[in-house]
């Protein structure tokens, strides 16, 4: 009875594909060795030879081939056992119908006899079977012996959403974790960290049984990059530069960071002077509401060097109260800030408008645009970017840049006697500039008006000669 329990416990191996990581690129000659993926390779190695031993969460940066190193995987597994079950997880049926296809045609190619017609529920002539689902699908009735779990998070907004995240755990362990087959099941999990409670983050923490954890950062502790060959360390560090340090943290380094931390580090300080060559633009951010703390109106003046890509901010001003003048009986009883917008404008001419703004807030910007070309008496134009994300994620790109010492202050004066009007103005709008910035955590009710405003103008000078993080981020959510 021993030696039958022994038998049983050993994996039938039918035909030895050889190592995992030397399989990927003789059953795909285009594709080289995925090296840096050799600690998963292991993993799935153990997990071949001792069913039920693994149980797993996996870390890997965006763009480094962990769904592709799984494509192989599904097929090298059949070809060790073809008996072996095995499921496919992503945050939706369709798309994991598409990997389980891309999954069947190897097969076929490795010559794994496969049945049904399919893309997303096969079988083997031995028996084996390999499905795909949807977190939170049907999968009642049964059991697998090889669970993989890739990408259970669609995209940021998903994985922030607490509703939809705790919906993803709980089809983990109410749906998923209970499909064992008798003989012993592995799990793999694997996905780019989004959230600190993201899946792989609860698993990891669960007790009494936690997940394994295992991350493959996109730059290691010494400053290496993971693949090379894929992204060198010029690379990385410009999509770090891009994305941003809260982006950057989660996606590519696996280490994601809770909200609500500060975002800005303290400012890069310098003597400005004018450069031959530059643009010059005006963010404007309008208080939505004067309901909160955050009920400034802001205007913030950047300078672009276009031969360093260097930013200096050459003024702040901020007002609260209404945007235009309040007239009574005749008179003006309180001055609002587009006095105090057309005054910026007079001192910076050439500088180009701009701002963030929903559709619905499309009306307000023309009466903007009106009531400044009345005053000036000439055209004025404000350039309206889209709002995409909440203003903590619309000022990833610029932390970047204000982070790495991109973007300049002049250098603040001590306030003593002697200094002019203009010398105090200068120093109260950079004291209360660089305050808010580094009292930034994009949490609802804090002051923020003057980065919302330095967004847009860092955003709108950056969009045409580089990728802007709206951009940046659509590339993510096309990749998996």
């Amino acid at each position: 009875m021993r030696k039958i329990r022994e038998q049983r416990s050993m994996p039938r191996v039918w035909r030895d594909p050889g190592p995992l990581l030397e399989y990927i690129p003789r059953l795909s000659p285009h594709l080289r060795r995925p090296d840096h993926l050799a600690g998963l390779a292991d993993s799935f190695e153990r997990g071949m030879r001792e069913l039920g031993s693994v149980r797993e969460a996996w870390s890997v940066a965006v763009r480094h081939g962990k769904t592709t190193f799984v494509h192989h995987a599904a097929p090298w597994i059949l070809e060790h056992d073809p008996t072996r079950k095995i499921l496919y997880l992503s945050y939706a049926h369709g798309f994991a119908k598409k990997q389980t296809g891309i999954m069947r045609d190897l097969a076929q190619r490795a010559g794994i006899m496969v049945r049904g017609r399919r893309r997303d529920e096969w079988t083997t002539k031995q028996g084996g079977m390999v499905k795909a689902a949807g977190m939170g699908g049907q999968l009642t009735g049964e059991g697998f012996t090889d669970v993989i779990v890739d990408d259970p998070h669609k995209n940021r907004a998903e994985a922030e959403s607490r509703v939809i995240r705790e919906g993803v755990i709980e089809a983990m362990y109410n749906d998923v974790y209970t499909r064992r087959d008798p003989r012993g099941t592995n799990f793999w999990v694997i996905h780019a960290r989004w959230h600190v409670n993201d899946l792989a983050g609860v698993l990891t923490r669960a007790e009494p049984h936690p997940f394994a954890r295992y991350n493959l950062p996109a730059i290691d502790a010494d400053g290496r990059p993971l693949a090379p060959w894929l992204f060198d360390l010029e690379q990385l560090e410009e999509l770090r530069d891009t994305l941003g340090p809260y982006v950057w943290a989660s996606l590519y380094q696996g280490e994601p960071r809770p909200r609500g931390g500060a975002l800005f580090v303290e400012p890069t300080l310098a003597k400005l002077a004018e450069p031959t060559s530059y643009r010059t633009a005006i963010g404007i951010d309008i208080a939505r509401s004067s309901s909160t703390r955050s009920d400034h109106n802001a205007a913030v003046v950047l300078r672009k060097d276009l031969d360093t890509g260097l930013m200096d901010v050459l003024e702040a001003v901020r007002a609260r109260g209404t945007v235009t003048d309040r007239v009574r009986g005749g008179e003006t009883v309180d001055e609002g800030f587009l006095r105090l917008l057309v005054r910026v404008i007079h001192e910076h001419p050439g500088a180009e408008l701009c701002m963030y703004a929903a559709e619905v807030e499309m009306g307000f910007v023309q009466l903007l645009e009106r009531e400044l070309s009345d005053i000036l008496e000439h055209t004025v134009t404000i350039h309206v970017m889209p709002i995409a994300g909440d203003k903590y994620m619309r000022a990833q790109a610029y932390a970047a840049s204000w982070n790495k010492g991109r973007v300049r202050i002049p250098g603040r004066t001590s306030l003593a006697d002697g200094q002019d009007d203009e010398e105090r103005h200068r120093d109260g709008w950079q004291n209360a500039f660089i305050g808010e910035h580094v009292d930034f955590t994009g949490v609802k009710g804090d002051e923020d008006d003057q980065v919302d405003a330095a967004v847009a103008a860092h955003d709108w000078l950056n969009q045409e000669q580089g990728t802007s993080l709206a951009e940046a981020m659509a590339a993510i959510g096309r990749v998996r």
